[in-house]
């Protein structure tokens, strides 16, 4: 064959080059070939397969097979999410991501959420054991966490008045039932809401601003990084509220330890390996130890934690568990109930100065300028108005209780507003549930294995519930109609086995603070500084952080009322 073309001229056709062992392809056809290939693997892919299948969710398009969205995913995960519900038409239909290999369906609508939240066909049991092996759960420990206890505990527990367990859920279940009865409404919440609440009183004054915090000080004005300042005030107080006064005494640097780690945890949510992930270990690893002097310490010196951590301590020795995992275990709940469950601490006194936080949910730097200073001139008004109605209640805490105080500033309309629509614009929470069974959701068949990811973040920006304006920062937008506070879009705190058991203690806490805040101090960004910047590339199971190194350098001077 090869003698036959190349004694009749064909060689110029037929781009074959000849080789002593055969014909081998030219680069042209072998490129030719594989972009072939590639489109051919396109065209099945992305346009035959739905057609094929149409009952099955949609892959969104990728360009490198196995690799698909793993970059985008991994460097703006909520950028991607956006980029597929408005490649399928914003029909809010679940579509599906790659990456890595792994197939992820995304769902992005209200009512698929509630489906699937609500549902037993989709587990969140196996999401939780990986989160608890990452905390540094032993083995053993984890698996008592999740056996399922024998015929004999009712009567066992009711001899050592301990805490029910109706429907002998392993403990791992009951944890959070635990925690319920702790954090939703009720005697023992009152409790734990009046002890923070009295801190917060003492804290947020003028005397107690650490000195860590102020970058520059004149008499009567203090230059303040108030990331630094709002950690201690939210997150001290929190912190021995829950686990009492000597947490704090053993581990000094667990505030900043934990700040650290949380700051980083993006990582561990994405299960990053621990090569490029040392940094969040390392601070991960130091608070952990933290916990273990502290569960370490007889009992006796740690009294005054709260119902809720003892319980959960006493459960786990129950089982033979000992301090390390505990440590793990309350680590988790201090994780998950002090730092995910408050928008980040930068947020909250945002409001006393007239400059806004959150200047555009999609900031676009060309028009920056004059977005901020039309939202100066909304805001300057809405501070006057607050402080008109917020002065009164503060100046009177002193005589009467701060619950009471806090109930007045939740009857205000405005108040509550620029909180929820702060959490509306700063909410960036994720969960996954696993499919257990076969299902559907609005059509789109789930086999066993299949993940799904939820995005809370992708309802808090839905145009058909908050208008066409969503992405300003609009308080009065829950003022004018409450319709959009009801809808099921509004999930700050997720939804169903996810939902935020510490929804009203992070509402108390920011709410008396942000009036402490506004009441005694006198604050504005410091020129030249700016607001800090949030960032949604990375991912976040509660609170859309800052972008990493970004503060907000205040000047605070005392308010006399």
């Amino acid at each position: 064959m090869a003698s036959y073309i190349k004694d009749h001229g064909l060689e110029a056709h037929i781009p074959l080059l000849h080789a002593q062992d055969g014909w081998q392809p030219s680069i042209q056809t072998s490129l030719v070939l594989l972009v072939v290939a590639y489109v051919t693997w396109r065209l099945y892919r992305f346009t035959i397969i739905p057609y094929l299948y149409p009952h099955e969710a949609p892959e969104l398009p990728y360009s490198i097979p196995f690799i698909g969205h793993a970059r985008q995913f991994f460097t703006d995960a909520d950028g991607l999410l956006t980029y597929g519900r408005n490649y399928f038409n914003n029909t809010r239909e679940l579509f599906v991501l790659v990456i890595a290999g792994e197939r992820l369906h995304v769902a992005t609508n209200a009512s698929d959420v509630a489906t699937i939240t609500k549902s037993p066909d989709f587990t969140f049991d196996s999401y939780m054991r990986d989160i608890m092996l990452d905390f540094s759960f032993t083995k053993p420990a984890l698996d008592r966490m999740w056996e399922r206890p024998g015929t004999d505990d009712k009567p066992k527990r009711e001899a050592e008045g301990r805490f029910p367990n109706i429907g002998r859920k392993p403990l791992a279940k009951l944890a959070e039932d635990i925690i319920r009865r702790q954090l939703l409404p009720g005697s023992m919440f009152e409790s734990i809401q009046e002890d923070v609440l009295r801190r917060f009183l003492d804290v947020v004054s003028w005397e107690r601003i650490r000195d860590d915090a102020v970058l520059s000080s004149s008499p009567g004005e203090k230059t303040v990084s108030l990331k630094k300042w709002t950690q201690t005030c939210l997150i001290g107080p929190a912190t021995e509220a829950f686990f009492g006064t000597a947490l704090l005494r053993v581990a000094p640097d667990l505030l900043d330890h934990f700040c650290e780690f949380d700051e980083k945890s993006w990582k561990l949510t994405y299960k990053v390996p621990t090569v490029f992930s040392k940094d969040m270990h390392a601070a991960r690893r130091q608070a952990h130890e933290s916990l273990i002097r502290y569960f370490e310490l007889p009992r006796e010196e740690r009294d005054d934690a709260a119902w809720v951590i003892k319980t959960i301590e006493d459960e786990m020795r129950a089982l033979g568990i000992g301090s390390e995992d505990i440590a793990a275990n309350l680590s988790m709940f201090y994780w998950v109930y002090v730092f995910i469950c408050f928008p980040n601490p930068v947020a909250p006194a945002a409001p006393c100065s007239p400059h806004p936080m959150h200047t555009n949910i999609n900031a676009n730097s060309r028009n920056e300028q004059n977005k901020r200073q039309r939202l100066e001139t909304h805001n300057q008004p809405l501070l006057t108005h607050l402080r008109s109605e917020i002065d009164p209640l503060i100046t009177n805490t002193s005589s009467t209780s701060p619950v009471s105080t806090l109930q007045a500033l939740r009857q205000n309309p405005h108040y509550t507003s620029f909180y929820n629509e702060t959490l509306r614009t700063i909410a960036a929470g994720k969960t996954i549930r696993d499919v257990a069974k076969p299902t559907s959701v609005r059509g789109k068949t789930l086999k066993p294995g299949d993940r799904v990811l939820i995005s809370f973040r992708q309802m808090l920006v839905s145009e058909s519930v908050f208008g066409k304006d969503w992405n300003e920062f609009k308080p009065e937008r829950f003022v004018e109609d409450d319709t959009p506070l009801k809808s099921e879009s509004f999930r700050p705190f997720g939804a169903g086995a996810s939902l935020c058991s510490g929804r009203y203690f992070a509402m108390s806490e920011i709410l008396f603070f942000l009036g402490l805040v506004v009441s005694r101090f006198e604050m504005d960004v410091k020129d030249g500084e700016g607001m800090p910047e949030l960032d949604n590339s990375r991912s976040s199971l509660g609170i859309m952080p800052p972008k990493e190194g970004h503060d907000c350098v205040v000047r605070m001077k005392p308010r006399r009322v």
